[in-house]
């Protein structure tokens, strides 16, 4: 499944629903911006998606499905960061 987030300079979950992923995986966008699994992602505590090169693969969760609303990301304000999560099945 494919989605999109818009950062707002704080941290911002990925999905405000329930939604459960396999694995994930970040496209690069205008600025470099990062991801993690807690609302204190910050540039030190979090995995950096650059601007250019291959996406950002996590997972997959070989320990079970993650919940979404449960992983934030933190970028430049109005930038689009885009995503794509295998759901869970």
């Amino acid at each position: 499944m494919l989605s999109n987030a818009t950062m707002t300079g704080s941290a911002v979950e990925l999905t405000a629903g329930y939604a459960r992923a396999m694995q994930l995986i970040f496209a690069p966008a205008g600025h470099v911006y990062y991801v993690g699994d807690s609302s204190t992602v910050s540039s030190t505590k979090g995995i950096p998606v650059p601007t250019a090169g291959p996406s950002v693969v996590i997972g997959p969760f070989t320990s079970g499905a993650i919940n979404l609303s449960q992983w934030y990301a933190l970028g430049t304000n109005a930038d689009v960061i885009s995503f794509q999560y295998t759901p869970e099945e």
